[in-house]
């Protein structure tokens, strides 16, 4: 006798949405073996997802349906059974449900079911089954992806001759599952600024680098930087608020900006930057010091006062009372009353001024240069110098040397060399006094004395009171000559001495200058 089987389909309604498919099977005795399970059981699809269709070999029946409504367009389960044509009673046979999911999303919670089982009892499964609370089995499949099929691979048995019925239930939930891109945006704030500066000398820059670690936009950004007291922007500002707009997942934008400060010291600062969403960082702490060299300098003349045309020397004394090093100059006219002769330390000539390149003066560090010079006139000589580096104020310092003239005088009384001169004739006679010393000579007077025998004739420059000639020159500049004349006459013969007798207020000791003249009988 053979078995034939006749597959049925029937809808069931459960909790959740619940397919039923029952296959009745109608078995007869018969002698024929049962026929081999399908060559291939595994999932093909012929076509779309709603077509699949397992293989199946020969004597082997397909079954398919959709569930729930029976039509593919309004389902969302397609069920296909694939079972052989006859079976022996009370011999194990193979036979296979494949669950396919024809929808354009993922099922959950597939459960495939047997339900009101007759004359069948299942002896295996792959997957395992598990028992169901009315006595049938139940497959959990779980989530079910987009044209996904699921294979239930089942052995059972027919204990007896006649009907066998097999339903299965379908059961599972939708989901309507949509996608949000879920990111964590960031920020991060780096700063830096110039280490060492000098005041009002160098430029201070500072660059705040804002920076997006995370995942998504960071929205809306604004630095804020609060400057410590004595440092500013270029413009004078002390709190900057800056918007840095929007930064992309690994996006950085960077600001520089340019500070200035108003003191020495060291500066300590942070800023701190917020974003949209309660963003907030706060920078690393940057540090800059501003220094600055102060110059000082002092002058020493080597003596108080000196001699016209003697060398005298002035000593300069150049400091950094600051903070740190500056490459300093040191220049030194030269006065017109005096000349250049010499300068230390490689001091050149130069214009007019001695020039002295002292190079990188460290904090603290003293430099002394000299320079000697020749003074040309009666008078004080007064240099000045001045120090200066690029980043520290010039400073100046002046000195003087006191200039002494010495007095000198130069007379003449004379005859002119006359060889003799008769007793009663008229003798013409000239005096003269030079300066021949360094200063003004004042109240320069002379005073020529006639010997006995000797009478004063007339003069046109000269005064006589007594056997006194007196001649009155006043002041005479150095170099000057001035002089007198007068005539005498003899009233005996000999040799008749003249004493001729200079003074003036710069010179002690009067100048004595004689004059003999030989007189004889007619």
């Amino acid at each position: 006798m053979t078995i034939r089987n006749v597959l049925t389909l029937a809808c069931l309604a459960g909790s959740m949405m619940a397919i039923t498919g029952c296959a009745l099977d109608q078995q007869q005795q018969m002698q024929e073996p049962a026929p081999k399970p399908a060559a291939k059981a595994e999932p093909k699809a012929t076509g779309s997802c709603a077509s699949y269709m397992p293989a199946a070999g020969p004597g082997w029946n397909v079954s398919r349906a959709f569930f729930p409504s029976g039509d593919a367009p309004s389902s969302a389960i397609l069920v296909n059974q694939v079972l052989p044509g006859t079976v022996r009673v009370g011999q194990n046979y193979n036979y296979e449900i494949h669950v396919t999911n024809i929808t354009g999303g993922t099922l959950q919670n597939v459960v495939v079911s047997n339900k009101n089982l007759s004359n069948l009892s299942v002896v295996s499964a792959v997957p395992a089954s598990t028992s169901a609370a009315d006595g049938g089995y139940m497959w959990n499949l779980g989530e079910l992806g987009s044209c996904k099929t699921a294979v239930i691979k089942v052995t059972g048995k027919a204990d007896k001759i006649g009907m066998s019925t097999n339903c299965i239930v379908v059961a599972y939930n939708n989901a309507l599952c949509a996608g949000v891109n879920v990111v964590e945006p960031k920020i991060a704030l780096v700063k830096t600024i110039t280490p060492e500066s000098i005041l009002n000398c160098t430029p201070i820059e500072m660059t705040l680098k804002v920076t997006n670690p995370g995942s998504g936009v960071a929205e809306n950004i604004v630095v804020k930087d609060t400057l410590p007291a004595g440092l500013m922007t270029a413009d004078g500002k002390q709190v900057l608020e800056m918007a840095m707009g929007n930064l992309g997942p690994g996006e950085s934008k960077t600001q520089a900006v340019a500070l200035k400060a108003s003191k020495t010291g060291k500066f300590d600062n942070m800023a701190s930057v917020t974003a949209a969403g309660g963003l907030t960082a706060n920078s690393n702490t940057v540090s800059t010091v501003v220094k600055q060299p102060v110059l000082e300098i002092t002058c020493k003349a080597s003596a108080e006062s000196v001699r016209l045309g003697q060398n005298t020397k002035f000593d300069f004394t150049v400091a950094n009372k600051g903070d740190t090093a500056c490459s300093t100059t040191v220049s030194a006219p030269i006065p017109s009353g005096a000349t250049f002769v010499s300068a230390s330390d490689g001091g050149m000539l130069q214009g007019g001024s001695v020039v002295w390149n002292i190079g990188n003066l460290a904090a603290g560090a003293p430099k002394t240069v000299s320079v000697t010079v020749k003074p040309a006139t009666i008078a004080a000589v007064a240099l000045t110098a001045t120090a200066s580096c690029q980043c520290a104020a010039p400073v100046s310092t002046s000195c003087s040397t006191s200039v002494q003239g010495t007095a000198d005088i130069g007379t003449l009384v004379t005859d002119d060399n006359v060889d003799v001169v008769a007793v009663g004739e008229n003798q013409p006679y000239r005096v003269e006094v030079k300066n021949q010393g360094q200063i003004n000579l004042t109240n320069t007077k002379m005073v020529v004395t006639l010997p006995e025998g000797l009478t004063f004739v007339s003069s046109a420059t000269g005064t006589a009171v007594g056997n006194k000639v007196t001649f009155n020159f006043g002041t005479l500049a150095p170099g000057k000559v001035a002089a007198g004349s007068f005539i005498a006459r003899a009233t005996k013969s000999g040799e008749l001495l003249l004493i001729g007798e200079t003074t003036c207020t710069e010179l002690k000791t009067p100048i004595r200058d004689d004059e003999l003249t030989n007189f004889v009988d007619k």
